[in-house]
């Protein structure tokens, strides 16, 4: 997870976060951190959280939420291909005959 310091005070009305200025902030949604942008500070590779002040981690954001639905969609479709080619397989095997019509 990456660490990133929020440089202003941030309401998130979607996710329900009161981000105040100088928290740490750890997470791994990069939409989440996409939309706040300029907002949010990242962290070099050797510098670490201060102690004295606040850190929180953001696990479970609206954008992640969206990305497991449309991950599940998808397989639920996958699903619905492999019985369509079951039953066009039992439709190939049924024969027509032709009906004698009476004159």
């Amino acid at each position: 997870m990456a660490w990133y310091q929020a440089r202003r005070h941030l309401l998130d009305f979607v996710n329900c976060l009161d981000i105040e200025h100088g928290v740490y902030i750890e997470t791994d949604c990069i939409k989440w951190v996409k939309r706040f942008g300029p907002d949010l500070r990242p962290l070099n590779p050797g510098e670490t959280p201060k102690p004295t002040f606040k850190k929180i981690t953001v696990a479970n954001t609206v954008e992640d939420q969206i990305k497991e639905i449309k991950e599940e969609a998808k397989v639920e479709a996958e699903g619905v291909k492999d019985e369509t080619k079951e039953v066009e397989k039992g439709m190939e095997t049924i024969k027509r005959r032709k009906l004698k019509t009476a004159t």
